[in-house]
């Protein structure tokens, strides 16, 4: 599932955002423990310089690695818009296993997640 929302700033694909109630636009997510959803196009400005995107809150994504990602994946956690794997979390998806012929995913790299 997806929609266009507006958002704070110009920000890259595969960032992970959440909805601001202060500013009331989609903002780098801190964590995972709010609707969160993948930012799946890049952004545009529209006549009034607004930043719209196309962002995915549900099914599978691919989002900014925080850190290495073990090979093995596992429950999806946020950090600063990016993705990492942390087995102690309460998580709203996962961050899938490495797939044939994919290498180790690192810092800044796409990886495979699926939000639920």
């Amino acid at each position: 599932m997806f929609c266009t929302v507006k958002l704070n700033s110009n920000l890259a694909i595969g960032t992970v955002v959440q909805f601001n109630t202060t500013s009331q636009n989609w903002d780098i997510a801190s964590n995972h423990q709010d609707t969160i959803g993948v930012i799946n196009e890049a952004p545009s400005q529209d006549e009034d310089l607004n930043w719209w995107a196309r962002v995915i809150f549900a099914g599978t994504a691919h989002a900014l690695a925080d850190r290495a990602i073990p090979d093995q994946g596992g429950k999806l956690n946020v950090n600063n818009g990016k993705v990492f794997v942390d087995s102690s979390s309460t998580a709203n998806g996962i961050v899938a296993p490495l797939t044939r012929g994919e290498a180790t995913r690192v810092t800044d790299t796409l990886v495979l997640v699926d939000i639920r």
